[in-house]
């Protein structure tokens, strides 16, 4: 599965995915950089990561939101962080 938007790919795993729809895209700048760091979150954000807030259905029939944290290395852009939304 992948998306396009400077991302070469958005690879979800081994998720058996039926659709996803990318809700916002978040370019990290100083400011973002700061909110995310004072959080004490691990690893520390950078300026140019991005975050993507995404829909997913699954075969099995879960819906949910979750948003990933990407950070290009070298030429390919990898998940650091991810977190479901609305999971009880």
């Amino acid at each position: 599965m992948s998306y396009y938007h400077g991302l070469s790919s958005f690879y979800v795993g081994e998720q058996s995915l039926i659709t996803f729809k990318v809700l916002k895209i978040i370019t990290y700048d100083d400011s973002h950089v700061q909110e995310w760091n004072q959080r004490g979150i691990i690893p520390k954000s950078m300026v140019g990561d991005v975050e993507l807030h995404v829909f997913q259905k699954s075969r099995g029939g879960y819906e949910g939101k979750y948003s990933y944290n990407l950070r290009k290395y070298y030429s390919r852009w990898l998940i650091y962080s991810h977190v479901a939304w609305d999971i009880p």
